[in-house]
């Protein structure tokens, strides 16, 4: 099969696998992710391009020069990856058209946290919002404007430089985060308390967008994290070559990292962004895992004790 990517249902809040039979040929098929299976990824010897996704309603389209053009590196085609440059080109470099296609999308504003202390901010379809904030992994989301898709990059801009806010977070950091993370009610207070700031920015600016009352939601229970209670690391592979296997049993679908768990109790940190384009054969069963490239070792970030005076 070919291996597009982890999708989330902005209906379900679940994770699901992402492919085709054959490259640019089939409908989209998508397979659930459940933590307690058995999980074997066997990469084949042939890439190809995964499409692009189109703007307006952030559908995905696969590629129909994909059989004709056979990646290395990239998982886009050059003609893909333009169709694509819209949502990530910075404001002063839109043409006019892209400006209005922009303008003519529903989208909404978001701050993030991760663990117990990053924040983000950032921008989605309202059609996708929910995918969009689970794919990242967030811990707790709160959206906070309801606007069109050129106004609300002009938002997040300005969010980002009055307060300092992150506008992307690394999959380093919020793997670090794993075992440090806020309550619901913690994570409510901090975000309420930053959205609360935002409001009064746009009352002193005029922007009518802000809405009156931020809506928020506790995504933590989305991932279905089972971390052994015992671990302090995670190996985490983010590069892949033709012919390498990884198995292991799930236990946690975070954002788009899969979590797997080994016989030795040691867990690895599979970034599927780094398997599209790849044909894959997917199985139950275990396997040994065998990655050419090697991973990178991500340690879990500890609160230190506080001291403590014994009387």
């Amino acid at each position: 099969m070919h291996f597009l990517g982890i999708h989330w249902s902005n209906k379900e809040k679940t994770p699901f696998l992402a492919s085709v039979n054959t490259p640019g040929k089939e409908k989209i098929d998508y397979s659930p992710l459940i933590t307690g299976n058995m999980l074997t990824i066997s990469i084949q010897q042939e890439k190809y391009c995964i499409g692009h996704s189109e703007l307006t309603s952030g559908k995905r389209f696969l590629c129909k020069h994909t059989i004709k053009e056979a990646l290395q590196r990239s998982s886009q085609c050059s003609s893909c990856k333009a169709k694509d440059s819209t949502y990530f080109m910075h404001l002063n470099g839109l043409s006019y058209d892209q400006i209005n296609i922009l303008r003519s999308k529903p989208s909404i504003n978001y701050v993030n946290i991760f663990g117990n202390k990053i924040v983000k901010t950032g921008v989605t379809a309202k059609s996708r919002k929910f995918t969009r904030v689970l794919e990242q992994g967030a811990l707790a989301t709160m959206f906070f404007t309801d606007t069109d898709g050129y106004t609300s990059r002009i938002i997040e801009n300005l969010v980002s430089k009055t307060f300092k806010i992150r506008q992307t977070v690394t999959w380093d950091m919020k793997i670090q985060y794993l075992q440090s993370t806020l309550t619901n009610d913690d994570a409510h207070r901090k975000l309420i308390t930053i959205c609360n700031q935002i409001n009064e920015i746009f009352n002193d600016k005029n922007y009518p967008v802000a809405l009156a009352k931020p809506e928020y939601h506790f995504n933590q229970d989305y991932y279905s994290l089972d971390l052994p209670k015992n671990i302090n690391r995670i190996d985490f592979f983010e590069k892949f070559s033709f012919n390498d296997v990884i198995s292991g049993e799930i236990i946690g679908i975070y954002g788009e990292i899969i979590l797997l768990k080994q016989k030795s109790g040691s867990v690895f940190g599979v970034n599927t962004k780094a398997l599209q384009g790849f044909l894959v054969q997917i199985s139950k069963k275990e396997s040994c895992t065998n990655v050419k490239n090697k991973s990178k070792l991500i340690k879990f970030y500890k609160q230190p004790l506080e001291n403590l005076t014994l009387f």
